[in-house]
């Protein structure tokens, strides 16, 4: 919590989630294959139901005109039906008039006066030569009584031969059977076009989660990748060959950013620790200089020399503490540490800052007073150190931090709390990285934005926890610590013990 917060700008997203659009363009493309399809089934099903419903009309027209020619010349009108009934009983061609006609002039051979069929549109041909059938649309006219939903009156005309007599057989139904099937066809396929998407949106979602499943994870993979996780090997368990490629890819980028922060902290404590000896021999020197008869404006410089130089020597300090903690080969030091002592040393070594930002230091110790920890105590100090100075450089003046000791079991807690503004929502997960800042908040560019870094680095060295969260007035770190280490961690080397010296 010390700077100013860093301004990106994140690029455009789309509205619509990956599993969201995967299942819209599911849809559509069923759609339009569904409806193209469901079209051209409609157009040739009428097709093939019109030209099915034309050979089933003239294979009975010609059943029809054998009888009625073996029954000339005593043929009448209820000899024509009951043969026309026969023929067509057992097919669906509706309702039917039959007609005998000798010429197209002279009307129906029944002796009618005038007959509901016009022999005028039947082709001459057929009464002189041709033997082939003819087929027409006539109106409804034609019909004695039509089926319900009939538009028009199918018609066939075939040559009827009797010795040297002959006559032309006119047959008339009417098309119902024919509208209701494509009636009834269409209602069938427009009700598939509805229900097909539906079940099409169901399916893509369902399909859409299997294949993004595997991407979710990889999304909570890389949002634990930060630089203090670096050392977590990335594993997606997926039989997905790309979602296998994806994850290795993924963890070399992983492996090759460890190993970028790696050099990075060798460098860093190279440089904090060649830099150390400079800033130490030119504090002791602006400290020791005979300041007598010095004018007043060398003694401000030199005063401002001494505050830098001890802020530098307290920035290097914490770079090679974070990179003592970050090294993570163990703790150099292990010896028992009271708590109560832990908290009584830290107030004392922050009591001149609290005087300075005119804040009060209240501690509350536990009263067992052989309740110990075990680690390094510089390290564990520094922890606490750092969360004190945390809360007191955003501690309005006259007010108070408490340092509280708790215990739960075999848990030690530390509890630091400040009577602050808080930490905005948005940056509670991410307060405890290195450099975290918080912006528009007072004092808060007074640090470097490492305390609660190392704070966070020494609390895990120590097989602990921390974590934070904001009070109605305020906010509250709680760092927890094992009383007893089950395994203590193993001491380092003498070697890096000198290093970190």
């Amino acid at each position: 919590m010390t700077s100013s917060e860093d301004k990106r700008t994140d690029p455009p997203r789309s509205r619509f989630s990956l599993r969201l659009r995967l299942t819209l363009w599911t849809v559509v493309v069923f759609s339009l294959i569904q409806w193209a399809s469901a079209g051209l089934f409609y157009l040739y099903f009428v097709r093939a139901n019109d030209d099915m419903f034309s050979r089933m009309l003239l294979e009975r027209s010609a059943v029809a005109a054998e009888q009625i020619s073996e029954a000339i010349p005593n043929i009448n009108r209820q000899t024509a039906d009951s043969i026309a009934g026969d023929t067509l009983r057992g097919v669906w061609l509706g309702r039917f008039t039959v007609d005998v006609f000798a010429d197209s002039t002279t009307g129906s051979v029944f002796g009618e006066a005038r007959s509901r069929i016009d022999p005028t549109v039947i082709p001459k041909a057929l009464f002189t030569d041709d033997d082939k059938p003819f087929l027409t649309m006539l109106g409804l006219d034609v019909l004695d009584e039509p089926d319900p939903g009939a538009r028009n009156a199918p018609t066939v005309f075939r040559a009827v031969r009797h010795g040297d007599q002959r006559l032309v057989l006119a047959l008339a139904v009417n098309d119902a059977y024919l509208r209701n099937q494509r009636t009834l066809t269409f209602k069938v396929l427009l009700l598939g076009s509805i229900v097909g998407p539906i079940a099409a949106g169901v399916a893509g979602w369902l399909i859409a989660g299997i294949a993004v499943a595997p991407f979710a994870k990889l999304g909570g993979v890389a949002q634990r990748l930060k630089p203090d996780a670096l050392e977590e090997k990335i594993e997606v368990q997926s039989a997905d060959s790309e979602v296998a490629e994806l994850t290795r890819q993924l963890d070399l980028a992983r492996e090759s950013i460890r190993e970028g922060f790696a050099a990075q902290e060798r460098f860093l404590s190279n440089v904090s620790h060649e830099i150390k000896t400079p800033i130490a021999t030119m504090l002791i020197e602006a400290q020791t200089i005979d300041r007598n008869g010095v004018p007043e404006h060398l003694l401000t410089f030199l005063s401002s020399v001494e505050e830098e130089m001890l802020k530098l020597g307290q920035l290097v300090e914490s770079f090679l503490t974070l990179t003592r903690v970050r090294d993570g080969k163990g703790i150099a030091i292990l010896r028992p540490y009271a708590a109560n002592d832990l908290v009584s040393d830290s107030v004392d070594h922050c009591l001149p800052m609290a005087r300075q930002h005119d804040v009060c230091l209240v501690p509350r110790l536990l009263d067992d007073f052989d309740c110990e920890l075990v680690g390094d105590p510089e390290l564990l100090r520094t922890m606490v150190d750092n969360l004190v100075r945390n809360a007191m450089r955003f501690a309005p003046p006259n007010t108070a931090v408490t340092i509280e000791l708790e215990r739960e079991d075999d848990t030690i807690i530390v509890r630091v709390t400040d009577e602050g503004p808080g930490i905005p929502e948005d940056r509670l997960a991410s307060i405890f990285d290195r450099f975290a800042t918080v912006a528009g908040t007072p004092r808060s560019g007074r640090g470097h934005g490492l305390g609660l870094s190392i704070a966070r680095g020494i609390a895990e060295l120590h097989r602990g926890t921390i974590a934070v969260r904001n009070l109605d007035v305020g906010c509250a770190f709680e760092i927890r610590l094992p009383v007893h280490l089950a395994e203590p961690p193993e001491p380092a080397d003498e070697s890096e013990e000198a290093e970190h010296a």
